[in-house]
């Protein structure tokens, strides 16, 4: 048995789910998880995914993740038995799995919501352009000086990046904090949707949706992003700088393929 402990938001738990299931498949074993960690703020929500779910009681952590780059060693270290606590921020940690297989999992629980179902056409036009604002808890401290919060320039930048590779983009902007995208992004493009934020999974579904991408300093853009990328030439934008003040490896973390401004 492999357990997972999970901790922070969607995203995170979306990485954490991965990597345990990648271990307890090579390992051939089953996964549990153990949500003795989670709390108000940040609740359990791989239960609006199709994932397997297992949990478990409280465990005690063996394998601590060291570093926010990939670890290979640390990665085919793990054996049968262990309880893993991270981030494991990589798509390397679950390289073995077909990305169809890992997006079967990962569809929402349920119909779509009438909001969806009235962006679905939107979103699938080739022009599409899903943008995702992080604010939020990023302008709390001690999230405010670790993540930090992007500025205009990177969005004015990849703005201008799309545009000019692009043919009508339209852009689907996803935030956390909408009524601040409206006024901010008012007068930069005329083609501008604000998405009315919803039930995380259906949110993550819908940037995945879009034929392209500019994505914030989260992992909750990121999986909006590497769900989506079934489309073919399908143009992702992400931040140079992941963290602002944190002094991580963080080369592992956006793929390089994707556009870093």
């Amino acid at each position: 048995m492999i357990t997972t402990k999970l901790i922070g938001g969607m995203g995170n738990q979306m990485f954490q789910f991965m990597m345990g299931l990648a271990q307890a498949n090579r390992l051939k074993t089953k996964l549990q998880l153990d949500v003795s960690l989670m709390g108000h703020a940040r609740p359990f929500q791989l239960g609006q995914w199709r994932v397997p779910i297992n949990l478990c009681t409280p465990q005690v952590t063996t394998i601590h993740e060291q570093g926010m780059g990939y670890n290979q060693t640390l990665n085919y270290s793990v054996k049968d038995g262990d309880v893993l606590q991270g981030y494991w921020q990589s798509e390397k940690y679950f390289s073995d799995f077909e990305r169809m297989e890992v997006r079967k999992m990962f569809r929402p629980v349920g119909l779509p919501s009438e909001r969806a179902k009235s962006l679905y056409n939107g979103l699938t036009d080739d022009g599409a352009v899903a943008v995702h604002v992080r604010r939020g808890d990023y302008l709390i401290e001690p999230h405010k000086s670790f993540h930090g919060v992007l500025g205009t320039e990177y969005y004015q930048k990849a703005f201008d990046y799309v545009k000019g590779r692009v043919l009508n983009p339209r852009f689907f902007v996803f935030s956390d904090d909408p009524e601040w995208c409206r006024t901010y992004f008012k007068g930069f493009f005329d083609d501008i949707v604000v998405v009315e934020p919803g039930r995380e999974a259906e949110d993550i579904h819908l940037m995945a949706h879009c034929k392209n991408a500019i994505i914030a300093n989260s992992s909750f853009s990121w999986w909006g992003s590497w769900l989506g990328e079934w489309q073919k030439n399908r143009i992702v934008v992400a931040p140079e700088k992941w963290f602002d003040q944190a002094k991580e490896d963080t080369k592992d973390i956006v793929p390089d393929r994707w556009v870093k401004l």
